[in-house]
């Protein structure tokens, strides 16, 4: 059982996520994007608090 989630800093979130297209190259990782949008869902679904430390510039 866990009380919370904290989600930790990196590169920028691909844009498309969003709603945006990227301005320039991309440098994140689509990998740890989708891998952290399910953690991110998960702890939605069940009412987990979630501390999400910037992940862009």
């Amino acid at each position: 059982q866990m009380d919370g989630i904290v989600l930790q800093g990196g590169s920028d979130i691909a844009p498309q996520h969003y709603g945006e297209e990227p301005i320039g190259p991309w440098k994140g990782d689509p990998y740890r994007d989708q891998y952290e949008l399910k953690i991110l869902d998960y702890a939605i679904r069940n009412h987990k608090p979630v501390l999400g430390i910037c992940r862009g510039f």
